[in-house]
């Protein structure tokens, strides 16, 4: 398909997957796979699917998070500002372009895990192994990451090809150079692999080994967001209701508690798919990231936190909530706390360089943080996005209904935030509230860039907050430069 990924698929077939397993962490590994020498017990196979999983934790958000994708497509949202310099301003000034590090970053992450994920389906469905059902889920699993790692290339780049067959995954002495193909080629793979799947996955697993795997309601999460994404409302109603239907998702009473380690695991019945971490060797440093230096923070566990406090979430967008009257704020979005030499702050009136916006927590203190790293489980999808969506689509389709405001209330009144009224909305006003209220709820989870987008508000949003330089090309990233060196029937998306 073209030069760097065949290099790929040349080093994952030269040195082999690396399938390590879940009990001892002793990694054995299979210098040249095939069906023949493929492990064949189940504990294998699914051994064999961590490095694909890793892969969708790391792109997503990791130890030091600047290149991450959450930090790239949320710092150029109204949730989030930087106070540091460098490569962090690229990304809040929308000042990247095509040899920007972030951008051939994620796009060679990606499409590594789609070819990954090629290579490993090939030898899951030409291996004879023990368990017919785990083999079948196992492919399953792998057709969604796959899927997943597809769209974010969708999504962030606009349509590339990528290897998806098997015989270009091995062709190892011919460089494939094609051209883009069709946005609807790649939005119909997706939705294909996605509905394979959905097919396959179960509705929940009954132990806690399996949490973090993709279920059907998370694959279906996926396809709905594909759906919102090409605003096909019809299917966004249509897979919101089905997944609605699975009957094993509801809110927490508590919104805090949503993201605290105490509920991780397959018990938290809101969360629908969640990236495992642990402090000691796969946390984060989002924490460190975002709680304030100066009056430096005081933990609320008492362990040792190092922040440094860069990156902030825009008092507009603070605004943008009832203050003194939403759950939200206090402990996942925080103005007021104590600092460590006992003193009450309230930040919004600190005289400091960092001091430019309120304090994105998000998560509830991890009391085994180490140092830099916490070990919070990231929420990836979770229920009330799912409301979040369905609203949306049913006010396109039909208006604001009773349904439609009925669905937001949810999200507001275990907020014990302010109900909406039935009365004095049309689609208009009822659809930018729609989009405040996911902001509201879904901040800092990830989704912001995309909905803004689908709104047409990425680039008004920007230029509320002095990001002049935002401009309509910037809904898509550049293609990297590196791409189009090695393919040059790769063109340049528009305005680069």
């Amino acid at each position: 398909m073209r030069n760097i990924l065949n290099r790929t698929a040349t080093a994952l077939l030269a040195v082999g997957l690396a399938f390590t397993s879940c009990d001892d962490l002793t990694p054995e590994n299979f210098n040249q796979l095939t069906p023949d020498n493929f492990p064949k017990s189940v504990e294998d196979v699914e051994a064999s699917i961590t490095a694909i999983y890793n892969d969708f934790g790391t792109t997503w958000m990791h130890s030091y998070i600047d290149n991450r994708h959450i930090v790239v497509n949320t710092l150029c949202t109204d949730e989030l500002i930087s106070a540091w310099g460098g490569g962090w301003q690229q990304k809040d000034r929308f000042l990247w372009d095509e040899n920007t590090g972030f951008v051939w970053d994620l796009y060679k992450d990606y499409t590594k895990g789609v070819t990954k994920a090629t290579l490993l389906l090939d030898l899951l469905e030409n291996t004879e192994i023990s368990d017919e059902n785990k083999k079948q889920r196992s492919i399953a699993e792998v057709k969604a990451l796959r899927a997943y790692f597809a769209y974010q290339v969708y999504d962030m780049y606009g349509p590339l090809p990528l290897v998806t067959d098997i015989e270009v995954a091995t062709d190892i002495n011919k460089i494939h150079q094609e051209e883009r193909p069709t946005a609807e080629s790649v939005i119909g793979f997706i939705e294909t692999e996605l509905k394979a799947a959905i097919a396959k996955l179960p509705v929940e697993y009954s132990g806690e080994e399996d949490y973090g795997r993709i279920t059907k309601g998370a694959a279906m999460t996926m396809l709905m967001r594909l759906y919102l994404h090409e605003k096909n409302f019809a299917k966004v109603a249509e897979i919101t209701a089905e997944i609605q239907a699975l009957g094993v998702y509801a809110l927490l009473d508590n919104y805090n508690d949503v993201f605290s380690t105490a509920t991780e695991g397959n018990g938290n019945t809101e969360v629908i798919l969640a990236i495992p971490k642990i402090a000691d060797g796969y946390g984060t440093s989002w924490f460190a990231c975002v709680l304030p230096q100066k009056p430096k923070y005081r933990s609320v566990t008492g362990v040792n936190m190092n922040v440094w406090g860069g990156l902030k979430t825009p008092w507009e967008f603070y605004d943008k909530y009832e203050e003194g009257n939403d759950d939200r704020l206090g402990d996942a979005l925080i103005r007021y706390y104590t600092d460590t030499d006992g003193n009450e702050v309230d930040y919004r009136t600190v005289d400091h360089t960092k001091a430019i916006g309120a304090n994105p927590k998000k998560y509830r203190e991890d009391p085994d943080h180490l140092g830099n790293f916490s070990g919070n489980d990231i929420v990836r999808y979770r229920y009330a996005g799912v409301l979040l969506a369905r609203a949306e689509a049913l006010n396109e389709l039909n208006g604001p209904t009773a349904e439609v405001v009925g669905l937001v209330n949810q999200i507001r009144n275990r907020v014990n935030t302010t109900p909406i009224s039935e009365d004095g909305w049309n689609k208009d006003t009822m659809r930018d509230y729609i989009l405040d209220e996911s902001g509201r709820e879904l901040f800092c989870e990830g989704h912001r860039r995309e909905d803004l987008i689908r709104h047409g508000k990425l680039v008004e949003k920007a230029h509320e907050l002095g990001r002049l330089d935002a401009a309509e090309h910037h809904v898509l990233f550049p293609i990297p430069r590196k791409l189009m060196d090695e393919n040059p029937n790769i063109t340049q998306n528009p305005g680069y």
